[in-house]
């Protein structure tokens, strides 16, 4: 099957997806808690957010590598002007950059916990804006990708 490559791909980057989804859920999503109103080190668990930047580090790296994979295909068989190719590569970049600033946040984050660095709250709600629209525009073009995907199908 001449597409085969493209469909192990496409779930390799679902599964990244996920788990990159994961971290967001948990350092974004979660409810306010006591522990974010009164810090009380003692009795309250820090939050790890070097555990954080470690995942979005493999999430990261492993996108790179299903990019130069794909370029790699693409290149090997002449699909470099294919439909999917060219949205499938747009796609993990926009996802990438959406989830290397969510892991500059958490970076800025983890240097401030450890007292290594100045990251003011006006600095972190800038950043965490323009991560929100990074995320937009990977969403939005999500569908793209979707369509991308079952248009694949029917190319069988």
């Amino acid at each position: 099957m001449k597409y085969e490559k493209f469909y192990s791909i496409s779930y390799k980057i679902n599964d990244l997806l996920s788990e990159y989804i994961t971290v967001h859920n948990n350092v974004l999503a979660k409810k306010i808690l006591l522990r974010e109103i009164i810090p009380i080190p003692f009795i309250f668990k820090p939050i790890d957010f070097s555990f954080y930047v470690s995942k979005l580090d493999k999430v990261i790296e492993e996108l790179a590598e299903i990019l130069n994979e794909l370029k790699a295909y693409c290149k090997a068989n002449e699909l470099e002007n294919h439909n999917f190719y060219i949205t499938a590569s747009r796609y993990v970049n926009l996802l990438l950059k959406s989830i290397i600033s969510l892991r500059n946040i958490q970076n800025k984050l983890y240097d401030k916990s450890q007292g290594n660095a100045l990251y003011s709250y006006k600095e972190y709600k800038k950043e965490l804006d323009l991560y929100k629209l990074d995320t937009m525009n990977y969403c939005e073009f999500g569908t793209d990708f979707n369509k991308a995907f079952y248009d694949l199908r029917r190319e069988l």
